[in-house]
């Protein structure tokens, strides 16, 4: 219904002109007005914000546990020490997981019915369990405990 609308409103629009320009003497040819008349109606985009979507690329490992070695102090916990513990973290695809809630979710997302709150539309790897603890010395020499640092299983959810 757009598209036969598009041919209408060119029509008008060339009319116009036509009757403004029609008995000038030095009037300026319609086609040069108007650059598109005379061509067929290019594909409408759908308005907004065009935005690359995250896809998995072939080869993408799925969801899992990964391992990297870090010095304490990198992990922004507020503990000085050059000690290394071994992190493991959740990371990979989850589109195998996705269910019937997460087609309807992105749905609702695309026809723009859920859009204030932040939402994803598929599941996320995220640990299922966790390390009970990591220890380490500090820069002074004091021993540390903390728990939950790494995890130790992993899922989509």
């Amino acid at each position: 219904a757009k598209c036969s609308r598009a041919p209408e409103r060119r029509g008008r629009v060339l009319s116009v002109h036509h009757g403004l320009l029609g008995g000038a003497p030095d009037a300026v040819e319609l086609r040069q007005l108007t650059p598109w008349a005379g061509r067929p109606p290019r594909p409408r985009r759908p308005a907004g914000p065009r935005r690359r979507r995250a896809r998995a690329r072939p080869g993408t490992r799925p969801c899992g546990l990964r391992e990297l070695e870090v010095r304490v102090s990198e992990l922004g916990l507020g503990y000085a020490s050059d000690e290394t513990v071994l992190f493991r973290y959740c990371a990979g695809a989850c589109e195998a997981a996705a269910r019937v809630y997460d087609l309807g979710l992105r749905r609702l997302r695309q026809r723009r019915r859920v859009r204030r709150e932040r939402v994803r539309a598929q599941p996320c790897c995220r640990p299922t369990a966790y390390e009970d603890e990591v220890s380490f010395l500090d820069a002074h020499s004091r021993y540390h405990t903390v728990h939950e640092l790494s995890a130790r299983e992993c899922a989509c959810v």
